[in-house]
Parts: C-alpha cells; structure tokens; sequence
C-alpha cells in the first residue's frame, strides 16, 4: 500500500469510516488534513519574508481545505462544508462566551466588527460565492428563537409562563411576517435574473446579469434591485422593529425595569443576573438589540435613498 496521501485502491473496495475517495480515485484519510499542503506552505513562508499573499494560493489552501475536513463515518469519512460549519460552531461558542462574565462580552463585542470585516474581505475576495453570511444569519436566527423558547419560554414540562399570551403573539406575527417577506424577497430577486433585460449590471456572486441592480445582500444571499428594494425596504423594517421587540422582552424578563410609553413598552434595568440561564438570555436580548440598530440603520440608509430618487424625478 502506497502513502497515506495519494493511494489508489480498486474502485469497490470498501473504505474504513475514516477514509474518502476523490475523483481522481485516489483515497485519502481525515488526518491528510495537516499534511502536503504545498499551496498553505507557501503562503505561510511569504507572509514570513513579508510577501503579499497570494491569491492563486490562498483559493488552492482554501479548496483543499474544504475537499479534507472530514468526519469519520461508516462505509467512508463524511465531507464538512465550511461554510455551514463554522457558523454553527461560532455564533453559540461566542454567545457561551458572552454569558460566562461581563468582560468576556465586552471584549467580544469590540472585536467582533473587527473579525466580521476581515472575514468579509477575505471570503468575498477569494470565495465570492461562499454562501457562510448566509449560513451565519440563518444561524444566529435559530439560535435566538431558541434561546427565546426554551431558555425563556420553556419545555413543555417547565414552563415558566413568563411572557404573556398576548407578547408571544405579535413576536410570533412579526417573525412569520419576516419569513413570508424573506420568500417573497428571494422569489422576486430570481425574477428578475431570469428576465433577460438589457441595462443591467453583473453580478460576480449570482453570476447574472442584474437589471437596475442596487448591491448584493450577502446576509440574505440575493441580489438586491428595481424589482425587490421596496421588499428589502419593509424587511428591513419589520425585522428591526420584531428585534427590537425580542430584546426588550427577554432583557425585562432577566432584569425588571420599569413601564414607559403608556405602559406599553418595558424598560429593562441594569444587571447581571445569576445563574447560566439567565444570563444566556441577557446576552440573547443584548445581540437582538445590537443586530436591530443595524437593520434600522439601513433601513433608515434605504429610506434616504429612495427620498433622494423621488426628488430627482421630481
């Protein structure tokens, strides 16, 4: 049997759970991951002499990177896509992080902007049709509906009640209503890829042609355009407000505060609760109102542009 790298083997021969077999036949093993990575070890010798990095290299490490992340599986080592990975392992380690003391979130929150715009630059640099913002909202999402449900709501056999038939109600209405304009969102934007018409600007990640086309949401993995702004407009709004909601729910239920806005709305006070659970919510409350201000900022980038286009016209 030849190295662990690059041995052939007969085309059914059966594999061990840690094994996989590659389109040129040849079968690898889950701790090649480490090993022959003549692209990684160039780049990592030109960044040591003070080279600029190579983007040839960078795509290669990153493609092989993808093809050897593997997880030991019977009849063949089952592939990782990285993109769905490592959001999954990142937004709950950050929010475990965030939760265990007071200065783990601070320092979390001012590096994250930081570690998010140099994740940007380098994926949509060298992996523009990675679809791992995606994966992130998708995400970060699941992860607040269920902190919300079972850390605040509760099981069936443990239910607090602490949130009143009436909050849950609109929170829910507000969070299918998001869904349905997500869809419909989607929906519209594919429209227009299809459509064929002239006047219109390429987009690299969607491989179209985009007629009127604004940018690209690589949170929402569409193209953004003439035919879905007033869509993405609303979206943006009705997320925000729903975030918004969220957060001032689950922040009054850890840390009571007081009534304002005519008893509709509950300011929650300043605190850091005890016990894992309560603080996993504090920091649930703390991440929807931090993703609100910035929904409501491009909401509000949005409005702006389209107040700016109406006076044009006129």
């Amino acid at each position: 049997m030849e190295d662990m790298s690059g041995r052939r083997e007969e085309e059914g021969s059966p594999l061990c759970c840690c094994e996989y077999r590659l389109e040129d036949g040849t079968v690898g093993h889950i701790l090649d991951l480490c090993c022959d990575c003549e692209d990684f070890d160039r780049m990592v010798d030109g960044l040591v002499s003070g080279e600029s990095l190579d983007q040839r290299r960078m795509e290669g490490f990153l493609a092989l990177a993808e093809q050897r992340l593997r997880v030991p599986w019977r009849g063949g080592a089952l592939r990782l896509p990285m993109e769905k990975v490592l959001p999954v392992i990142f937004i709950p380690m950050s929010v475990w992080l965030s939760s265990l003391h007071p200065a783990f979130m601070a320092g979390l929150f001012f590096t994250l902007p930081a570690i998010l715009y140099f994740s940007a630059r380098c994926v949509l640099r060298y992996r523009p049709k990675s679809k791992i913002f995606l994966y992130l909202s998708y995400t970060l999402s699941l992860t607040l509906i269920y902190i919300y449900e079972v850390k605040l709501i509760g099981l069936f056999w443990d239910l607090p009640k602490l949130v009143s038939p009436v909050e849950n109600l609109v929170l829910v209405s507000g969070g299918c209503l998001s869904l349905y304009l997500y869809i419909r969102l989607k929906r519209e934007g594919r429209r227009r890829k299809i459509s064929g018409e002239e006047g219109g600007r390429y987009c690299r990640i969607c491989d179209y042609m985009i007629f009127k086309k604004d940018h690209h949401c690589v949170w929402l993995d569409v193209c953004i355009s003439q035919s879905n702004i007033t869509t993405f407009t609303f979206f943006l709004f009705i997320v925000s407000i729903t975030l918004l909601y969220l957060a001032l729910i689950m922040s009054s239920a850890v840390c009571p505060g007081t009534l304002a806005g005519f008893g509709l709305v509950v300011v929650p006070g300043l605190c850091w609760p005890d016990g894992q659970t309560n603080r996993t919510i504090l920091v649930g409350a703390i991440y929807a109102g931090v993703l609100c201000v910035l929904l409501f900022s491009m909401f509000l980038v949005q409005l702006y542009k389209r107040c700016r286009q109406s006076r044009r016209r006129s």
